[in-house]
């Protein structure tokens, strides 16, 4: 039997628009064995929503290296990341089965290659990245080739404001403007550099200043509920910093505070986002497959 544990992921983080993501200390967990029959069970969230098929993209994607027969493997995925919620779920499915159906082949392709298989199957890079590599990481194009830098970030508090919504990452696409302002575009650019910077120097107090963003979060921020007063109500108490994940709604606020739990969940229930609240890490690893008994 092997075991993969795929990390979540926040991407964007700020003003890295399609470019920064970060792996977190927060796993699903999919086993896998032999057996002689198809079969896929599903624990956690979205139990009842995602198919117990082989339609299911986790599935999918371990179909798309494995070259044994899958009618023969029994397969439990527990997911504890929820959908839609800009906690990168879709990555893990397909992190999780890429590198599934890479073990059970005897491992033909290196961590790069099926990096560059995620990317392609994901459309782009800021969430898959992270989950297979881990830590901080920074993608990029060189032509019709996407690289990514990898950072190990300095070790936070990250607490995860998760809100009992969804919201669909196409549609948060459709809410950004076609063309930005020159100045908007600089001021991305100069905040970007200083979170890459912070991150390297392990410097927490740059980056609350570097955590502003021009491009996404003033267009998204709009459909999340109480986000920008909970931004604004942390940043001003000096409590750390917070951004959108992914395309939202989950809110990551960044502190070096141990005891921030209570106190946002105060903020939350006065300003009326509701939801619930999971305190994790960055997280320096990536995907993991290990044999298990």
């Amino acid at each position: 039997m092997i075991k993969v544990s795929i990390p979540a992921t926040c991407a964007n983080i700020g003003p890295g628009f399609d470019v920064f993501g970060m792996a977190l200390d927060f796993y699903n967990y999919i086993w896998i064995d032999e057996r002689d029959k198809f079969s896929l069970e599903i624990e956690g969230e979205g139990r009842d929503l995602l198919p117990e098929d082989k339609t299911n993209l986790m599935i999918k994607s371990l179909s798309s290296v494995y070259k044994g027969n899958i009618d023969k493997l029994s397969i439990r995925f527990q997911n504890n990341i929820p959908l839609a919620r800009g906690l990168g779920s879709s990555a893990t499915a397909i992190v999780g089965g890429l590198f599934a159906g890479n073990e059970l082949s005897g491992r033909p392709y290196s961590r790069e290659e099926l990096l560059d298989m995620a990317i392609e199957i994901e459309g782009h890079p800021d969430n898959v990245t992270p989950a297979v590599l881990g830590g901080f990481t920074i993608s990029y194009r060189v032509d019709n080739e996407i690289r990514s830098v990898k950072i190990i970030p300095p070790d936070f508090n990250i607490y995860l404001v998760i809100p009992d919504y969804e919201l669909e990452t196409e549609k948060m696409r459709k809410a950004l403007p076609d063309l930005y302002k020159r100045e908007d575009v600089v001021f991305n650019v100069a905040h970007a550099s200083l979170v890459t910077i912070a991150f390297l120097n392990g410097d927490f107090s740059l980056l609350q200043e570097a955590l502003l963003d021009r491009v996404h979060e003033p267009y998204r921020g709009k459909y999340i509920k109480g986000y920008f007063e909970l931004r604004d109500r942390v940043l001003k108490n000096d409590e750390g910093v917070c951004v959108i994940s992914g395309s939202g709604p989950t809110i990551s606020c960044f502190s070096e505070k141990e005891d921030m739990k209570d106190r946002l969940e105060m903020y939350v229930n006065e300003l009326g986002i509701g939801g619930r609240i999971i305190k994790t890490r960055p997280s320096i690893e990536g995907v993991r497959v290990e044999k298990t008994i």
